[in-house]
């Protein structure tokens, strides 16, 4: 993970790019800048709330299928 990948919420389908990365925290805005979370880094590699954009189109790994809303 690094500044500038885009992450895509599971729970409203929200695009957020990781704007800083500070130790184990990382700061997502949203594409739109309405928004900005502090989330741990460890939460965005488990994929439980959050996926990389290009992992929503590769089903080939995926335990369950994924909608993808876009905005």
């Amino acid at each position: 993970m690094k500044e500038g990948d885009i992450f895509v919420s599971l729970l409203d389908g929200t695009e957020y790019v990781v704007k800083k990365i500070v130790s184990s925290m990382v700061v997502l805005q949203s594409r739109k800048g309405d928004r900005q979370i502090l989330t741990g880094a460890g939460t965005l590699k488990t994929k439980t709330l959050y996926r990389e954009k290009e992992e929503m189109y590769d089903t080939s790994n995926q335990k369950h299928s994924l909608c993808y809303r876009s905005q």
